[in-house]
């Protein structure tokens, strides 16, 4: 009798804890139904949201870039004429530093336009490592330097908007593009840089002429030559 009782125990114990779990359960589902259903609608409403700054934003960058392109097509024109009027001095050169991350020639002629409306008179152009060089100085030029036929077309382009060009030829300063290569680093006026070449070596003025009549030759029809220079009185420290 005594273990009948203890099993009839065991068995109420059970129902009831049973019980207690069955409507725990009930009371989680009743409320864990209601913050799902917040939860998606929260979700759905974050991502209409979305979804209309996402249309918004496209509709505003086609809008500016619309506006841009009427910008471009009524722009004033600069006339030439206007490089001679009273206060705007009659030569106005624009320094085109093609070293480092030098443009395609295609984006270079895209641009004379520009200049010329802006009343540009000339180029002061400093070719470097992107100048053809031939002979013993072809090693100077880059493997994307220009070619003889895009430097010729270039220059006509910019005589045809009434416009200088002036090449620019490192000499004393600046030579970095030459002295770092193995062939030229005995021109160094100073072994542990690069930056100036000894002008009383030698092979130096040989150097610096030969590039010259080369620069000459690609620019027949030139005026003006700028020999660089700047920058070369610090060197002298090192002395």
């Amino acid at each position: 009798m005594t273990l009948l009782r203890k099993c009839r125990k065991c068995s109420d114990l059970s129902k009831l804890l049973v019980t207690i779990l069955c409507t725990v359960l009930v009371i989680l589902l009743c409320f864990e139904i209601p913050l799902q259903q917040d939860l998606v609608k929260s979700v759905l409403v974050l991502q209409q949201q979305l979804d209309e700054s996402q249309v918004k934003l496209k509709q505003c960058i086609v809008q500016k870039r619309e506006e841009h392109i009427d910008y471009l097509k009524e722009r004033p024109s600069v006339p030439i004429s206007a490089r001679s009027l009273k206060g705007i001095p009659g030569k106005r050169l624009v320094h085109l530093d093609l070293k480092g991350a030098p443009p395609k020639m295609s984006y270079l002629l895209q641009l004379l336009p520009i200049f010329a409306d802006l009343g540009v008179s000339g180029l002061l152009v400093e070719y470097e490592d992107m100048f053809p060089y031939t002979g013993k100085l072809r090693v100077l030029s880059s493997k994307n330097a220009y070619s003889f036929d895009e430097i010729d077309e270039f220059v006509n382009k910019a005589n045809e908007l009434y416009m200088t060009v002036m090449p620019l030829v490192p000499t004393l300063g600046h030579f970095e593009f030459v002295l770092k290569h193995i062939n030229f680093q005995k021109l160094r006026e100073t072994p542990k840089y690069s930056n100036m070449p000894c002008p009383l070596h030698d092979q130096t003025q040989q150097v610096v002429v030969s590039m010259i009549d080369q620069m000459l030759a690609a620019h027949p029809s030139i005026t003006y030559l700028h020999l660089g220079g700047d920058e070369v009185g610090l060197q002298f420290k090192n002395l």
